[in-house]
């Protein structure tokens, strides 16, 4: 009894350890800022440059651009807002652009319209994705 007892006190620190590597490279994935510029290397075909801010107090703006080393090969950068409304609950609005090898893309929303929590980018280069952030205000 005392074994297995010992045998299902490691199986739930195994699966403790694993929830909290598995944590770890979500978080990891998606950074977090109120302003950026990140760069990413598409083997074989070129960088991607990713910026993004965020700014105000009465009025929040969020703007991100993504450009390409090369002439050519797909960009693209989409934000999304989220703020809590007046009546509480959590709403988006959201925006994007893309083109051949540099855009850029801006979202703005008032205090009328809600409380700013945090923004996310999606920069995407050469299709792939090259970088998502999320943008918290300081």
């Amino acid at each position: 009894m005392k074994k297995l007892f010992k045998r299902i006190a490691a199986m739930g620190a195994a699966v403790m350890m694993m929830a909290s590597i598995s944590a770890m490279g979500a978080s990891a994935y998606e950074e977090t800022y109120n302003n950026y510029t990140l760069y990413k290397t598409i083997t074989g075909k070129g960088r991607v440059t990713c910026t993004g801010e965020v700014t105000g107090s009465s009025t929040t703006t969020v703007k991100a651009s993504t450009s390409l080393n090369t002439y050519s090969g797909g960009v693209s950068v989409n934000i999304v807002i989220y703020y809590k409304n007046p009546d509480g609950g959590t709403s988006t609005t959201g925006t994007g652009n893309g083109g051949q090898s540099g855009i850029s893309a801006t979202k703005s929303i008032t205090a009328k319209t809600g409380t700013y929590l945090y923004a996310k980018n999606k920069h995407m280069g050469y299709g792939e994705v090259a970088k998502e952030v999320r943008l918290y205000k300081e």
